[in-house]
């Protein structure tokens, strides 16, 4: 009796471990399915996919016919049209984009030449803000966009270490990379046309802010200006802003520095001026200790008399905005480059 019963305990066993092989087999089946749904249409319904992409196309489309490139994060993104700059017939460019760090905007540069493109490349004009320099997620690559195809795995192993290397290549897997935005992001489609991509990289921005939106956000205007200010500046970053230079150089590239003005900028014109500390105070030595041989183009003052139509929110321009920045970029670097 013992030992038929311990048969039919073995045989309840042996289908409990098929159930469960069977259910993570149908688990497995179904991310393996998702994820190359993922892999080649995340573009159709994550925002930020989507942008990514038509930055990516519309570079590759232009990529070696291009002789002015501007390069960073947001601010170049949103603020810099080359249709706005004439200088010397050369063919321009912007491939910034949000969020990106100056790691993964090395990575994504390097990637080019190495391919042999850029053929036709003669200046950049790259973007630093004080954030890139200190702020955690800037340290490293972008994780959260679909920058794999650029990322050098030793490179980060050796720079970033071990952590930070599992955690960029499980970002890979693109059920990994979006999982915080699954739900945001699809309310984000309502509103994917507010802003037109256009076919030499800028993103133009029609709206603006009011003077009640400038009062909303100017304790945090004031905190992000006082943010960093004892801090100094992370090695990683600073390393390949070098690097990147570097390798731009070598190829006969010449590079500018650029600073983007914000909201902040409009509080100094405010009834009780000087209460927000200019981050070109802050950039300024930074430049002048790490990049002393490189122009340095400011736009983040008082002297450029920005005013609130030129934003579309509190840290970039708008279309008017950018308008504008091009007429300086064009005056300054015309007058840098004809020496």
């Amino acid at each position: 009796m013992n030992k038929i019963s311990s048969i039919f305990s073995f045989n309840e066993h042996i289908s409990l471990k098929i159930k469960i092989i069977k259910k993570i087999g149908a688990l497995a089946l179904g991310f393996i399915i998702i994820e190359i749904f993922l892999m080649f249409n995340s573009h159709r319904f994550f925002i930020k996919d989507y942008q990514l992409k038509k930055s990516i196309d519309s570079f590759n489309f232009r990529k070696n016919d291009v002789d002015l490139l501007f390069l960073g994060a947001s601010g170049v993104y949103a603020g810099v049209n080359p249709d706005d700059i004439k200088i010397n017939n050369y063919k321009i460019h912007n491939f910034g984009f949000p969020s990106e760090s100056i790691q993964t905007t090395y990575y994504k540069i390097n990637h080019y030449i190495n391919n042999n493109d850029l053929k036709n490349l003669k200046v950049v004009v790259l973007e630093i803000r004080k954030g890139y320099l200190y702020e955690n997620n800037k340290l490293s690559v972008t994780k959260d966009l679909n920058y794999s195809q650029y990322y050098d795995l030793p490179d980060i192993l050796n720079v970033n270490g071990p952590r930070e290397f599992l955690s960029v290549f499980l970002h890979k897997i693109n059920l990994f990379r979006l999982r915080k935005d699954f739900i945001n992001q699809f309310k984000i489609n309502m509103v994917i046309h507010e802003e037109k991509i256009k076919e030499n990289g800028y993103a133009l921005r029609k709206n603006k802010i009011d003077r009640k939106y400038l009062k909303d956000q100017k304790n945090f205007l004031q905190n992000l200006s006082n943010r960093g200010l004892n801090s100094k500046c992370h090695p990683v970053p600073i390393y390949y802003y070098k690097k990147l230079i570097e390798l731009l150089n070598d190829h006969d590239v010449r590079v500018f520095l650029i600073q983007l003005p914000g909201a902040g900028v409009l509080l100094e014109n405010e009834d009780n001026s000087h209460i927000y500390d200019f981050s070109e105070q802050k950039m300024l030595p930074v430049v002048q200790s790490y990049f002393s041989d490189i122009p340095f183009l400011n736009y983040a003052e008082s002297k450029n008399e920005w005013v609130i139509n030129d934003f579309s929110d509190r840290g970039h321009l708008n279309y008017i905005g950018a308008k504008k920045l091009g007429k300086l970029i064009q005056a300054d670097l015309q007058r840098i480059l004809s020496r």
